[in-house]
């Protein structure tokens, strides 16, 4: 797991990703009602239902159950059967086609971050959202490699 990390340590210090979504959020989000699918920052803070159904749902396992920072749920009602999450150790998701993935930082940093329109792909799993939405995902999951 400290490969895991390598990626995400600045002057000894370990990045903070829920710092980090809440920058995003402050800069990105001008009202939180507006998102159909992104829970991060103040919006994730207020709806721990959406976070246990991530960790539940995408298969999220010991510590990192505790530290969800971000989870997009592609669902149209909102049971979290589609989308991801990102933690301490990766980002586990679930693809429109059902399949399952954990991508740890270092296959993160590798894989490709694309969107055409309303679907952003990672890794060549397909998240299908507004194209609003997917346009902001797009810019968070970029921002979050760099």
């Amino acid at each position: 797991m400290e490969a895991a990390y390598e990626l995400y340590e600045e002057d000894g210090m370990r990045f903070d990703l829920a710092d980090f979504f809440c920058r995003e959020y402050d800069e990105l989000v001008g009202d939180g009602d507006a998102l159909a699918c992104s829970y991060f920052a103040k919006r994730l803070e207020g709806d721990q239902t959406k976070v246990r159904a991530a960790v539940r749902r995408f298969g999220i396992e010991g510590e990192d159950a505790d530290e969800v920072s971000f989870v997009l749920d592609t669902t149209v009602f909102g049971t979290c059967k589609k989308g991801l999450a990102v933690t301490p150790s990766g980002i586990y998701l679930v693809d429109e086609a059902g399949k399952r993935a954990f991508l740890d930082w270092d296959d993160f940093a590798a894989c490709k971050v694309s969107r055409v329109n309303d679907t952003l792909t990672i890794a060549g799993h397909p998240f299908i959202m507004s194209r609003d939405e997917a346009r902001l995902v797009a810019r968070v999951m970029r921002d979050l490699r760099k």
